[in-house]
Order: structure tokens, then sequence, then C-alpha cells
């Protein structure tokens, strides 16, 4: 669905788009959210994924997503972090 809404473009598709990844916990679909280049802004795609991933990571260390793989939260750090994501991780 996010390739899709990111293939048709368009205004209403990006609020789509920016809206799952403000408001999804899932660290798969918030990675998948911030691999689309031309889907946001540059400015507006760091942001809200790095935003995003450190929203789930304290879930995640609330134990509240026991059952999801963290590990693309910090593939997101990595990519869109600065000197600043040391303390998220």
């Amino acid at each position: 669905m996010f390739d899709a809404l990111a293939d048709i473009g368009g205004t209403s598709a990006i609020n789509a788009l920016v809206e799952a990844l403000q408001t999804t916990t899932s660290p798969r679909e918030i990675a998948t959210l911030t691999q689309r280049p031309d889907a946001l802004a540059p400015e507006q795609r760091r942001s809200l994924a790095l935003e995003a991933a450190r929203q789930s990571l304290a879930l995640s260390a609330e134990r509240k997503l026991e059952r999801y793989d963290v590990g693309p939260l910090f593939e997101v750090l990595e990519r869109y972090g600065a000197e600043g994501v040391v303390t998220d991780l």
C-alpha cells in the first residue's frame, strides 16, 4: 500500500504516508516509509523518521512492542540521525 501511495504521488497520497509514519509503531513500517525518497521532502522525511523511531524505541523499552523486531529502527537512526542519535541508542 505504501508503494502504491508513493507511486501515485500528489498531496493526498503524501499526506497519507506522513500520517502513517506519524501513527505507526511497527519498526518495519517505519523503515519502509522512510525509504521512499520521492515521497517526502528530505528534511521532512528526516524529522518524521527520527521521531517515529524514537517513539517506537520508547514503547519497546516499556515492553509494549515485544513481538516486534526493532532492528529496522536502528537502521533508520543510522541513516537519518546526527550526533544526537547516540543518546537515542
